[in-house]
């Protein structure tokens, strides 16, 4: 009885984990919902309450999106946020 099971060296694994992260999109959904209401309110951020994965991040980034980070109030009630804007470098909010 053998088993089919594919052994990988450390770096295609490596690999494979990077090639997995850069198709996923499951975390920008929530964000791209935020983004499509402050659309509809005429607004260029919204503001995403929660842990942003670095590659996350760096997919913000590289479709455009600034991300600056904000510390609450230190409490549960004034959790740490992030802005997401999407306006050019000379605009202002």
């Amino acid at each position: 009885m053998s088993n089919n099971t594919q052994i990988l060296s450390a770096e295609e694994a490596r690999q494979a984990t990077n090639k997995e992260i850069q198709n996923d999109d499951s975390d920008l959904l929530p964000i791209m919902e935020l983004v499509k209401k402050s659309i509809k309110r005429k607004e260029f951020y919204c503001n995403y309450t929660g842990v942003l994965k670095d590659y996350t991040k760096e997919k913000l980034q590289g479709l455009g999106y600034k991300l600056q980070y904000m510390k609450g109030g230190g409490d549960q009630r004034e959790p740490d946020y992030y802005v997401i804007s999407w306006l050019s470098s000379s605009e202002k909010f």
